[in-house]
């Protein structure tokens, strides 16, 4: 129950760019902007060349390479997994909010034995497809969780392998209020989240920012989680499972894609809308430093696209108070 309680939680921060609430809006609201704002931003665009040193996307790119960017964004949302699920309260919805859909339609109404089992057959989009319904065996579904790490389509895995993590440092908090046995999950949850972002993926953070800065946990738990104290238990997490996957990618002959330009500014633009609401817990990852991280979190592109955000922010609030 309070796993599937979190789940729903979790779910409820997904939106359509980024599976994030605060992406959904920011970009609702850039894409009401005045004409004025737009003819600026128009000016703007078409500055670099896709091959160039392009860190922000709508900006410095032509429309055609805006079109190159988005194609290879969808070829790795599709080689992680991110396909989201509908469930039966939202099979009539809008696609739009279900990124990649038609990859799981297939498998969302399979009764779960066979949904089961097909995922222990190896089949990738039932797999994903596994890991985001609330029904199912939890050992098989963390097993293919693991299972999808190692293959690469790790979208859906780390979000599940975070929730779960959470709940299990909530539920051992609850009963025996010892924080310190919570730690043991909640270094699990950040190995995971450090696994994201050392691949250029949110999918780990997204859900632990959301759950961590609200209800029971921002109430009971959160004030007791310091990254830094943890550092070195969580890096040590990281490693042996980074290390496990690699080594069984190796053994299984699995070649692994790696992030283009594209990619990686999408992920940083992600990061640059985190950053809006959750600056103090993504400050305390990046001066806890663990694989890559130190570079990721201070690389340059990173710092362009939060600039651009809150310049596109400051002109949304002029215009807005023009228009009043």
């Amino acid at each position: 129950m309070i796993f599937n309680s979190l789940t729903s939680k979790a779910v409820n921060f997904e939106q359509t760019k980024n599976d994030d609430y605060e992406e959904q809006v920011l970009t609702e609201s850039i894409n009401t902007q005045s004409v004025a704002a737009k003819k600026s931003t128009a000016a703007e665009a078409a500055i670099k060349r896709f091959d160039s040193g392009w860190c922000v996307e709508d900006l410095e790119l032509s429309s055609a390479d805006r079109l190159l960017a988005e194609s290879q964004i969808e070829d790795w949302d599709e080689y992680r997994g991110r396909a989201r699920v509908k469930t039966a309260s939202s099979i009539n919805l809008d696609d739009a909010d279900y990124p990649n859909n038609f990859f799981v339609a297939p498998y969302q109404e399979l009764a779960i034995s066979e949904l089961e089992a097909l995922a222990m057959s190896g089949d990738k989009w039932a797999m994903v497809t596994l890991v985001q319904v609330s029904q199912g065996d939890l050992n098989l579904k963390h097993k293919v969780a693991k299972q999808l790490l190692i293959q690469g389509a790790s979208y859906y895995a780390l979000e599940y392998l975070v929730i779960e993590a959470l709940s299990a440092a909530k539920n051992s908090y609850r009963q025996t209020g010892n924080i310190e046995q919570s730690h043991e999950h909640i270094i699990d949850a950040l190995s995971y989240v450090y696994f994201g972002l050392n691949t250029y993926s949110t999918a780990a953070l997204t859900p632990y920012l959301a759950i961590t800065s609200s209800g029971y946990y921002k109430e009971n738990i959160s004030s007791y989680i310091d990254i830094k104290g943890l550092q070195p238990q969580i890096e040590g997490r990281y490693l042996a499972l980074s290390n496990k996957v690699k080594r069984d990618q190796n053994n299984l002959s699995i070649q692994t894609a790696q992030p283009s330009r594209a990619i990686k500014n999408e992920f940083y633009r992600s990061i640059a809308i985190h950053e809006l609401s959750y600056d103090k817990v993504l400050a305390e990852i990046a001066f806890s430093p663990i694989g890559d991280t130190a570079s990721i979190m201070s690389a340059p592109c990173l710092k362009e696209n939060s600039a651009k955000l809150q310049q596109k922010l400051q002109q949304m609030s002029i215009d807005t108070k023009n228009v009043n």
